[in-house]
């Protein structure tokens, strides 16, 4: 049954609590164990009316055989997997069921994303705590690498998840004794903070990247474009027969980020205004959005935890909030601990799927398997496993060249998997998610 087990989305709440009752219920389980691997000879001793009793046997678990031994390694295993499984469930938060109608327009659906989002953030504090408390640091490092892998555009993963995440996983070090500025700390937050500074600041007179097309370049969808590129204007209502409205209706559920619509059903044809949310009003001006990144790095620490966990690129950061020059690829070298790390922005080669997240890590750790929505295929012994295959073409790298392998082709009807995200001395920010 267990092999299963890890497949099921929507576990996250169980996998906790067979973690806590194994964890609690540990020493009842070894102690049925010893009894019996290691059964006591029955003693007996006689009562006041001259019959005898027997006791019951008294287990010596020091003296149990190697059964009760390989018990408490197998529970300790399992107490690691669950926490493991757990945390790469940490976005399938529940959704609260909703009226089918205007599902996606109004301002209901914006309080159901709101709290879908709190409650992932929730979830990762709650893995990052139960990782700190039991030792298992790896599974930070793959819950880290999953939150940079989900996808989404920089934009709305910056002012639904990195925003409100940093400053609570900044009070939990804190709470906890950890330095935000160690591995992997320090790992997922050079990266949160380079892609905000890179992707949604930019530069001075330039729109970040909240701001995009979202039309599919129809006549009805180009207006609709203009509109949302357009800084001075906020709201704008188009009055199209109903099979175009609900073209451009589709095409706004797509981007609930940037704007809400509604049916205007006075005059003939119906209308249908739509209105940016204001946060995306703000973002069109540089001032707007230097105060918010301004905000964003102050959550993280002062200046000198900026320093440490930036290092050299610490001065591309102040030139960055300052508009003096965006924050743009370049090496990194220096580290919390004093000793030598790199850090690059590279390029990477176009994305398998159409929200890719940046692909990024920055210390040396294990290397993470795609996410493929099922828990089997993202567990940590997968990322053993590719570590151990690298290490070993690393060995057995001939001199000479060799012919390359030809690349395989994914069969027909299978989707292609994207690369995996390697914790590592790289962070790779230049995927424009803009387009």
């Amino acid at each position: 049954m267990k092999p299963n087990l890890p497949t099921k989305t929507g576990t996250y709440t169980f996998w906790l609590a067979l973690r806590r009752s194994l964890k609690d219920g540990k020493a009842a389980i070894l102690e049925r164990e010893a009894k019996v691997h290691n059964p006591a000879p029955l003693s007996s001793q006689t009562t006041a009316a001259g019959t005898a009793e027997v006791a019951e046997p008294v287990p010596d678990p020091q003296n149990a055989r190697p059964g009760a031994v390989d018990a408490g390694k197998i529970i300790d295993d399992l107490i690691k997997e669950c926490l493991e499984i757990a945390a790469l469930q940490w976005s399938d938060a529940p959704v609260p069921y909703m009226a089918p109608s205007h599902f996606y327009y109004n301002a209901q659906n914006t309080n159901v994303q709101a709290q879908s989002y709190t409650v992932k953030v929730n979830r990762i504090i709650e893995i990052v705590e139960l990782a700190i408390h039991s030792g298992q640091m790896d599974v930070c490092r793959t819950l880290f690498a999953d939150i940079l892998r989900s996808p989404g555009t920089s934009g709305i993963k910056v002012t639904t998840l990195y925003s409100p995440l940093i400053p609570r996983l900044r009070t939990l070090l804190t709470k906890l004794n950890q330095d935000i500025c160690s591995p992997p700390f320090i790992d997922l937050v050079q990266v949160m903070l380079a892609t905000y500074l890179k992707d949604v600041l930019g530069r001075r007179g330039a729109f970040n990247c909240l701001l995009r097309k979202i039309g599919c370049g129809c006549p009805d969808c180009q207006p609709l474009d203009k509109f949302l590129l357009d800084p001075n204007a906020s709201t704008v209502t188009f009055r199209l027969a109903q099979h175009r409205r609900h073209h451009l209706e589709t095409r706004i559920s797509s981007a609930t980020d940037l704007c809400t619509s509604q049916t205007i059903r006075s005059g003939s044809p119906h209308g249908l205004m739509v209105t940016k949310r204001p946060d995306v009003v703000l973002a069109s001006s540089w001032s707007a959005r230097q105060k918010n990144a301004k905000a964003f790095v102050a959550s993280i620490g002062p200046d000198d935890v900026i320093s440490r966990i930036m290092g050299p690129r610490y001065l591309d950061v102040t030139q960055a909030l300052s508009g003096v020059k965006a924050f743009a690829s370049g090496p990194m070298t220096g580290g919390a601990s004093g000793a030598a790390r790199s850090t690059h922005v590279a390029p990477i080669p176009p994305a398998t799927h159409a929200a890719a997240a940046p692909r990024a890590a920055v210390s040396a750790a294990a290397t993470i398997p795609p996410k493929t929505g099922m828990a089997t295929n993202r567990l940590p012994q997968a990322a053993a496993s590719s570590s151990s295959t690298q290490n070993n073409a690393r060995q057995s790298r001939p001199t000479a060249p060799t012919t390359a392998a030809a690349p395989s082709r994914p069969a027909a009807g299978k989707k292609r998997k994207s690369s995996p995200i390697v914790l590592g001395p790289v962070i790779d920010l230049t995927e424009d998610d803009s387009s």
